[in-house]
């Protein structure tokens, strides 16, 4: 569910083709029949389809007549449509599924003087500042395990410190309240030296010179694991030291 009457879908049909196409009718329930299949205490709408035969996935989002919360058994039926525009023959009700909430994160970032002499430089060329990404799901679920990606921008007059800085207890500090979320540099960790966003990890391909580097332009990371929704337990922040050139 993506809000209290958003129910989001994602089922696959098998049947023949159908011309005019077929319905697709939502119930929520209680409790789940003994045989895993309906029951439809309540009717929570339908979405029509056309469907040119065989298996087919269909993805979307239904708004229900209902609120739905989390935990709520959904099913669902088929009917076929007819050339003339009536309905004739329904399906038995499907495997029942559980609503189960949707995952919104939402990322913050701070910047800071790296100061650990005390001498409190300010932020002009030369000196070193902390950039901080703080990663937060204000959803309604969790996220699925191991789909966060965050590829964190570089300025280009900034470089990249490509070392231990103790500070941050590695070459980037990563630190979250989430025991189901992990993150380990050596296969989570990549960089990226291309202007344009990469979408995944695999995309990120540069190895950093040591030292200060100017040619990275991501720091991409993709920790493992889940993050629940909501609190303290449902952030976490990563760190990275630049040398403002």
């Amino acid at each position: 569910m993506t809000g209290a009457n958003q129910l989001g879908y994602n089922f696959t049909l098998d049947a023949p083709a159908a011309a005019a196409g077929y319905r697709i009718e939502f119930f929520a329930s209680s409790a789940a029949d003994p045989s895993g299949h309906g029951e439809g205490e309540r009717f929570l709408g339908a979405v029509d389809i056309s469907h040119a035969g065989g298996v087919q996935s269909y993805t979307g989002t239904l708004t229900t007549l209902e609120p739905i919360s989390i935990g709520t058994i959904i099913s669902a039926t088929t009917t076929r449509r007819t050339a003339g525009g009536s309905w004739d023959i329904t399906s038995e009700f499907s495997a029942v599924a559980t609503a189960d909430g949707v995952a919104a994160l939402t990322v913050a970032m701070a910047s800071e003087v790296f100061d650990p002499s005390a001498d409190n430089p300010f932020a002009t060329p030369g000196n070193d500042i902390l950039l901080t990404t703080t990663v937060s799901n204000g959803g309604t679920g969790s996220t699925d395990a191991d789909t966060i990606f965050v590829a964190i921008a570089l300025d280009p007059n900034n470089s990249f410190f490509n070392d231990i800085t103790p500070a941050l207890g590695g070459i980037v500090g990563f630190t979250t309240a989430a025991s189901a979320l992990t993150f380990t540099p050596g296969t989570d960790l990549r960089f990226s030296n291309s202007a344009a966003a990469p979408a995944s990890l695999a995309e990120c391909t540069y190895t950093p010179a040591p030292g200060y580097d100017p040619q990275v332009r991501h720091v991409c990371l993709n920790p493992k694991g889940t993050l629940p929704s909501g609190g303290p337990d449902g952030q976490f922040a990563v760190q990275i030291r630049v040398r403002i050139n």
